[in-house]
């Protein structure tokens, strides 16, 4: 017979155990992770002048907190399960050379619509980043508890993104579950649309979709005009809906999910299906979507 203490060690030990093996996703829950990171000063999407002003004091805004320097603000995605980890976000090449582009090719708002080179930035570069943004609060997250099915299928389309070569089309169209290319943001929420939780961040959040005057355009080989960053900066309006020239653009907006993140997280409780949290002094929100029906069929959309 046990002594009455290691029968007491013992049960408790037992209990663990069966705790563990009836509630695996509670130690080993698979995760997607969006965080974005605002702009030093907001990008202003009410006219085209407007958004050329508003990225250029960013341009000549200096002081930034993180160890990356994100222009018009960036988002990254962060996949975790029990043997699998990467925080990846894509970006233009430096030598890109995109405000060149604008500000002395004429590119005008076509570059929006360029297909430029890009390059995926991965956990080397990305977690240092995160980490020292974390302490000052310039960065913000939501986190998704899936399914591990839901899981494998996104990291299926990490790999087979990676595979395909898509990480190096930044920018173009922001389809990248067509292949046809992808800035930050749109990436990121490629992964949300995988796992089938994408509808848990309503469009109106960060959703920006305008429709380009085609005199604002300039795109190589194409029929447009080039653009004077002057005739830019003094334009009030976007075209019109039914605008048949129109080139529409489409992407999400760092700054708006930021700002939204930090406006609701106060009144949000501290457990529950969706729940606020905190990484070091960055506000979180963590969402439950272990339930969510799995998407079906293929991943990609051509």
């Amino acid at each position: 017979m046990f002594p009455a203490s290691d029968k007491k060690h013992w049960s408790l030990l037992l209990l663990a155990v069966l705790l563990w093996l009836h509630f695996p996703a509670v130690s080993l829950a698979q995760t997607i992770t969006i965080y974005t990171i605002p702009a030093a000063r907001s990008i202003k999407w009410e006219s085209p002048g407007k958004l050329v002003k508003s990225y250029l004091a960013n341009l000549f805004t200096r002081k930034y907190k993180g160890t990356q320097r994100h222009l018009i603000g960036h988002m990254i995605v962060e996949l975790k399960d029990s043997s699998r980890h990467v925080i990846a976000g894509v970006s233009a090449r430096k030598n890109a050379g995109m405000t060149r582009k604008v500000l002395f090719q004429r590119h005008g708002l076509g570059i929006l619509l360029e297909k430029v080179d890009g390059v995926m930035e991965e956990t080397d570069i990305n977690k240092p980043d995160i980490f020292q943004r974390s302490i000052n609060g310039s960065i913000a997250f939501v986190e998704f508890t899936i399914s591990q099915p839901a899981f494998e299928r996104t990291w299926d389309y990490f790999t087979t993104y990676k595979e395909r070569g898509y990480d190096h089309i930044y920018n173009w169209l922001n389809q990248p579950l067509a292949g046809k290319g992808a800035g930050c943001s749109s990436f990121a929420f490629s992964f949300l649309e995988v796992a089938g939780v994408s509808d848990m961040i309503p469009p109106e959040i960060c959703r920006i979709e305008r429709n380009i005057p085609a005199d604002l355009a300039y795109l190589p080989g194409g029929k447009t005009r080039p653009v004077s960053l002057f005739r830019l900066l003094f334009s009030r309006k976007w075209a019109a809906a039914n605008d048949p020239e129109a080139l529409h653009y489409s992407t999400y907006e760092p700054t708006w999910l930021y700002n939204w993140i930090r406006a609701n997280h106060a009144v949000l409780p501290a457990d529950g299906i969706i729940q606020k949290t905190w990484l070091k002094n960055a506000p979180g929100i963590l969402i439950d979507c272990r339930n969510r029906p799995v998407p079906q069929g293929s991943l990609w959309e051509n």
